[in-house]
């Protein structure tokens, strides 16, 4: 992963991904260090993230993408 992706693009598509595994929004806020409400305005253009915060953001919520796919393998 490089900064070269954080993009306004990338970055909807990271907040997609965040909505379709059902991520709290204080979940999400905690891999960057903010609050969930301050995650909510980042998501919804009032406030920005650094691309390092962008980075910790993709890695937590790809972490839990892969453990919620580890848990389906198992239940099926």
């Amino acid at each position: 992963m490089s900064l070269k992706e954080f993009t306004k693009e990338n970055m909807e598509l990271l907040f997609k991904k965040r909505k379709s595994f059902n991520i709290p929004l204080s979940k999400a806020g905690s891999f960057i260090g903010v609050s969930a409400m301050d995650y909510n305005d980042i998501e919804h253009g009032k406030r920005e993230i650094t691309p390092e915060q962008y980075l910790m953001l993709l890695k937590g919520i790809e972490e839990i993408e892969s453990e919620m796919t580890m848990q389906r393998r198992v239940i099926y």
